[in-house]
């Protein structure tokens, strides 16, 4: 039985929907409309990612910026066709009750954070 202040699944399960092949333009398209998402949403602590998961979305805008300057700037003969792949998938989690409410994406961020492969 769970202890009542920890989460009864703290690992996420993860199911793979589908997959595509995707351009460098349609991969750096992506990334930026994600990190524009935050700003439109109106609040202050848009950002605020809890934990160890901080690390790894910190590290988002410098690989955007090694895609437009190390991919996007090269040949297209030199990019590989099938480098980037857009994936579409489902993820349950059981998170600790203090992310019920306003910090329910802070709480998704960090579970998201967490199958990030770190950097």
């Amino acid at each position: 039985m769970p202890l009542a202040h920890s989460a009864y699944r703290p690992s996420p399960e993860v199911e793979l929907l589908s997959t595509k092949d995707i351009s460098v333009d349609e991969a750096v398209l992506g990334l930026e409309a994600s990190l524009c998402e935050p700003a439109r949403s109106g609040s202050k602590n848009a950002m605020h990612v809890p934990g160890s998961a901080l690390i790894n979305f910190r590290q988002i805008p410098n690989i955007l910026a090694s895609l437009k300057k190390d991919w996007v700037a090269s040949p297209a003969a030199a990019q590989a066709s099938q480098c980037f792949v857009e994936v579409h998938g489902r993820m349950e989690v059981h998170m600790h009750p203090c992310f019920m409410g306003e910090r329910l994406i802070e709480g998704m961020r960090a579970v998201a954070g967490g199958v990030l492969p770190p950097v």
